[in-house]
């Protein structure tokens, strides 16, 4: 399927605003609706010279559902298509950090070390910066070497939340009888 527009629609459920996008078949955006994220959101419309259309589809309905499912601890992993883009070194950082198991974290340099050195930390939070696929690229997993947050497009409290709500899901299975 072939279109001429960047479907989009809004998620606002579990104190997330986010914004949702489909190019062909697959979610080419999952930004938060802030200042920060709209950058994300104009060079993706850049890239593919193409405009958003507001809209409900199968595609944008499934990736909401899963959402859902994550914030209520009924999903810890994503199977929806996803379109990456970047630099051969930013799609790298992107599918690195898509391998983090839910409820576990890894240093800009753990994923720098992965993908070329531990030199280009920066280079791959300057990758996560741009992210256009939060929660479903699980950005909010890398940490900085001191164990403290870091930066996240959705602030730091929406990170803080997102690890607190995988560590607890796993705390409770753990403790399950």
């Amino acid at each position: 399927m072939t279109q001429k527009s960047i479907l989009t629609t809004t998620y606002n459920n579990y104190g997330l605003n986010l914004y949702l996008g489909q190019l062909d078949d697959a979610l080419c955006l999952c930004v938060f609706d802030n200042e920060r994220s709209r950058g994300n959101l104009q060079q993706l419309r850049t890239k593919y010279r193409l405009e958003t259309k507001e809209c409900e589809s199968r595609l944008l309905f499934e990736a909401k559902a899963q959402l859902d499912e994550y914030l209520c601890h009924r999903r810890t992993a994503f199977d929806i298509k996803l379109l990456k883009t970047g630099s051969p070194f930013a799609l790298a950082v992107l599918d690195a950090v898509s391998t983090l198991a839910y409820g576990t974290c890894a240093s800009y340099g753990d994923i720098a070390r992965i993908v070329a050195t531990a030199a280009h930390a920066r280079a791959v939070a300057s990758v996560l910066r741009h992210n256009t696929l939060n929660i479903f690229i699980p950005c909010h997993r890398v940490i900085s070497c001191n164990a403290r947050p870091g930066g996240y497009q959705g602030g730091e409290m929406i990170k803080n939340f997102l690890l607190k709500l995988e560590y607890e899901h796993l705390v409770n299975l753990q403790n399950m009888p």
